[in-house]
C-alpha cells in the first residue's frame, strides 16, 4: 500500500515547497488539491505520474517507501504504460477501429512470444520483426493486415511500450 503522506512529502521535497498550497499550485491543480489528496487518503495518480514524467522524477523514489521494498515491488513506471496503452491504444484508437488488426497482433505475438527474447531497449525492433517474419497461413490474415500493424507499431509506439506490451502480454490477451 503507498503511503499518501510519504508522496506528498518526497514531492514538496522535490519541488522545494513548503506547503501543501504550493505544491498544489507546483502540481497544476486547485489551491486546496493536496489538502483533499491528504484528508481522503488519495491520489491523482495519472497527475502525478504525469508530473514525474515531465519533470524526470524516479517514480521508484516517489512511491516506495525504502530501496529494499523497491526490488521486490512491480516496477511503477511499467504499470502506468501498461494502464496508459489498455486506456488509450488497445480501447480508444487505432485497434479499436480495426478490430482485425488487433487480432492479427495479438495471434502473432501468442505464437511467438515464447520463442523471442526481448529488452526495454530492442522490443519495438523485436516485435516489429516478429510482424514482418510471420508467414500469412490463413485467409483471415493478409499482407496489408501486416503492413498496418507494423506502420502503426513504428509510429505510435516507443521501445518501452513495446517492451510493456510484450511483458504484460498475458493481462492485455485477457482484456
Amino acid at each position: 500500500m503507498i503511503n499518501i503522506d510519504l508522496v506528498l512529502n518526497k514531492l514538496k521535497e522535490i519541488t522545494k515547497t513548503k506547503s501543501d498550497t504550493d505544491l498544489s499550485e507546483k502540481l497544476g491543480k486547485s489551491r486546496s488539491t493536496v489538502a483533499v489528496w491528504r484528508k481522503r487518503k488519495s491520489l491523482d495518480f495519472e497527475s502525478i505520474i504525469n508530473f514525474a514524467i515531465q519533470e524526470n522524477i524516479d517514480l521508484n523514489y516517489l512511491f516506495k517507501e525504502d530501496a529494499k521494498k523497491q526490488e521486490k515491488n512491480v516496477d511503477l513506471f511499467e504499470e502506468f504504460i501498461f494502464y496508459n496503452l489498455k486506456r488509450t491504444i488497445f480501447k480508444e484508437s487505432f485497434f479499436n477501429k480495426f478490430n482485425a488488426n488487433l487480432q492479427f497482433l495479438f495471434k502473432v505475438v501468442k505464437e511467438n512470444i515464447r520463442y523471442v527474447n526481448f529488452t526495454r531497449e530492442n522490443a519495438k525492433e523485436v516485435l516489429i520483426k516478429m510482424i514482418k517474419n510471420h508467414k500469412i497461413d490463413s485467409i483471415l490474415d493478409s499482407d496489408v493486415k501486416k503492413e498496418n500493424v507494423v506502420k502503426f507499431l513504428e509510429e505510435n509506439l516507443s521501445s518501452i511500450e513495446c517492451y510493456v506490451f510484450l511483458n504484460k502480454f498475458e493481462k492485455f490477451a485477457n482484456m
